[in-house]
């Protein structure tokens, strides 16, 4: 009877939302009445999928099980985007609810076996339903006619997306609960309504309703592509119990090793990965970076961010002879920026970093958490921009932090020391030399010194001292004229 009555509240939310569109409202409006709904009840297991047996797909499988051009919704209309069905499998067993909104009218996308090139070994006859586990949104991103792949939402609720002259990289997702701790909880988009945009439309328009045991809640994307591709997303969440820790605009990304980390010896690339550094934009304008790394164990570090304008996952180092992989393109994968569009209010900018052996599976996780927890029965409503950036964000003028290092040193009298250099780029007025500011919890900076090595270039030289063998957080940033000119660099010293 419960899951009647929720089939129910999903058709009547679907058709106030049509309805809703013909007025001129493009439903959001009704799917939130969905998710409130849905928050009321008990959560529901997702549906289970007609064929089991494609969940036993390899990863070549799965990305060869694609849908036919002929099948893709619009490609063959005048319009600047088409929908291309991402069929359940491999790691993606669990069916999704497509909608196509249509002057307003409204249907599901569905699709038959016949639609997709099946790997061998599973294909059935050609009439059968196949459940659809996302899709992805094409665009001629780089010239009229040709058809590019901008965006795709597939797994839970992660979704990638890309700007022109990028390859795939860092995801987001639409919400994250407990990630890090033991029994993490990952909320899924469980339907999604596409609105076909006009003709000549630049942007597209599309609503998700997500569940999970803790939360549901309704988002509307509003999706632009172009140099540097975003997402405006809204979001209002439903909780229907507590949680230890919510994360708000997650994002997940991949750090193996960088230009000074060991390789195995068979690997002549001189770094591997798909972001580089974590860029906090606190509410005093000041930059931040804290340059990733492949940990020994599991950390989850909170960078305390009130009202903070904006954070990302950062692939600062964009030259392709850096990575030295012509099949990766590393240089190539996007930053991942969210910018607030409304006050997120007091909290943090959570950091977690997972050891990894390779490059195959993402263990770099950022997202902003409130400072108070939400309670059962919380309402919370978002609204912020993610975007796909070619390096650091725009708005970036401070110099920035380009490369670190650290040796032991004597010190006199001190016992055992590190001399830390940190270089930076930007612009330095020799009438004006900076000074090097630092700060080590737990420990001593013992001294400071700024050196300025070219007009583009200068460097932070520190002697520091640590407690204990505990891990160390370092901040350095140089100053000129009583202000900051560069972003501060963090780093953990744990070795």
């Amino acid at each position: 009877m419960l899951l009647r009555s929720i089939a129910l509240a999903t058709c009547v939310a679907f058709c106030s939302a049509v309805s809703a569109a013909a007025r001129g409202d493009d439903g959001y409006a009704a799917v939130e009445r969905l998710a409130a709904a849905l928050a009321a009840a008990p959560a529901q297991p997702p549906p289970a999928p007609r064929r089991p047996d494609l969940a036993r797909m390899n990863y070549d499988q799965h990305r060869a099980f694609r849908q036919r051009a002929a099948a893709t919704l619009w490609r063959d209309g005048d319009g600047r985007f088409a929908i291309e069905a991402v069929p359940a499998g491999y790691l993606f067993p669990a069916p999704v609810a497509i909608s196509i909104v249509d002057g307003g009218a409204a249907a599901p996308l569905e699709a038959r076996a016949r639609d997709f090139v099946w790997p061998e070994g599973f294909a059935p006859a050609a009439d059968e339903p196949v459940d659809l586990a996302g899709f992805r949104i094409l665009h001629p991103l780089h010239q009229a006619g040709h058809w590019d792949e901008v965006a795709v939402f597939l797994g839970a609720s992660y979704f990638r997306l890309i700007g022109r002259h990028q390859a795939y990289g860092a995801s987001a997702r639409g919400l994250a609960i407990d990630a890090g701790l033991p029994d993490e909880e990952f909320p899924a988009f469980r339907r999604f309504w596409i609105l076909r945009p006009p003709p000549q439309a630049r942007a597209l328009v599309f609503h998700a309703l997500l569940d999970s045991p803790s939360v549901a809640g309704a988002y509307r994307f509003v999706l632009t592509p172009g140099d540097a591709t975003s997402f405006d997303v809204e979001a209002v969440l439903f909780f229907r119990r507590a949680v230890r820790q919510v994360g708000y605009a997650p994002l997940t990304s991949m750090f193996w090793r960088g230009p000074g980390d060991p390789r195995p010896a068979a690997d002549h690339r001189p770094q591997v990965h798909d972001s580089d550094g974590l860029q906090i934009l606190g509410a005093d304008a000041q930059w931040r970076w804290r340059a990733l790394a492949n940990p020994r164990r599991t950390t989850i570090e909170s960078h305390p961010a009130p009202d903070v304008l904006g954070f990302g996952l950062i692939q600062r180092e964009r030259r392709p002879q850096a990575f030295r992989d012509d099949e990766a393109l590393y240089a190539w994968r996007p930053s991942l920026f969210v910018t607030p569009l409304a006050p997120f209010g007091a909290g943090a900018v959570q950091l977690l970093l997972l050891p990894t052996h390779d490059e195959y599976a993402d263990n770099v996780g950022a997202f902003w958490t409130p400072a108070v927890q939400p309670a059962a029965g919380s309402r919370v409503r978002l609204h912020y921009r993610v975007a796909a950036i070619a390096g650091d964000a725009p708005a970036l003028r401070a110099a920035r932090a380009v490369a670190a290092s650290a040796a032991p040193v004597d010190c006199a009298d001190e016992g055992g020391c590190l001399r830390v250099d940190v270089a930076f780029a930007g612009r330095f007025d020799p009438a004006a030399p900076p000074t090097a500011a630092a700060a080590i919890a737990p420990g001593t900076v013992v001294a400071a010194a700024a050196q300025v090595l070219a007009a583009d270039r200068a460097h932070a030289v520190l002697t520091i001292r640590r407690a204990d063998a505990r891990p160390a957080t370092l901040r350095v940033a140089l100053h000129a004229a009583g202000r900051a000119i560069s972003e501060t660099w963090i780093g953990v010293l744990d070795r």
